[in-house]
Formats: structure tokens, sequence, C-alpha cells
């Protein structure tokens, strides 16, 4: 989790994209996570992230608990590069 005052200037995405170059470098193809129901600003990281819900809730001694999933990690990362591209092109408009 990223403090509050630094929310919204990328630190989190940047985390995010380095732990799936790092995953795909040893191999992983598949990564799931889940995030606590209700937490809506979770929710709309991840989305951004390229997860996507796979519709499974699981309870747990916090609560309930919601998956997330991209099965091709090759395509989660093209993706986040992408939206990277797009998102530097905003900023120079």
């Amino acid at each position: 989790m990223v403090d509050i005052k630094e929310s919204g200037k990328g630190i989190g995405s940047s985390i995010i994209d380095e732990a799936l170059t790092v995953f795909k470098r040893e191999g992983y193809v598949k990564v799931r996570l889940a995030y606590m129901k209700g937490n809506s600003q979770s929710s709309r990281f991840w989305q951004k992230c390229g997860f996507a819900e796979t519709g499974i809730e699981k309870e747990n001694e916090h609560g309930v608990a919601v998956v997330f999933r991209e099965n091709n990690l090759n395509y989660i990362i093209k993706r986040r590069r992408l939206m990277t591209k797009e998102e530097r092109a905003e900023k120079v408009v």
C-alpha cells in the first residue's frame, strides 16, 4: 500500500509493473490476487492494472475476499505498457 500523500503519482502502478516483469522473467504465466470486498479503491486499482474479477469470493478471518485474475501474464504486461504510453501521450497534449 502506498501512503495516501503519494497516491495518484504512479508509484503503485510502477511497483506492479516491476513485479509482473519479475514474475514473467521467473517463468510464471498466471497471476492471481484478491482484495477485500467493499474496498472500491483496491478494486479500481487492480482493474486499472489490467486484472479482471473471476466471480469467486472467499470468506476468511478478515471478511470476504474478491478474487481477481489474469491468465496470460504476457497479455497483462503488454497491456500495462500500452496504457503507460497512452497516459504519457495525454500528459503531453
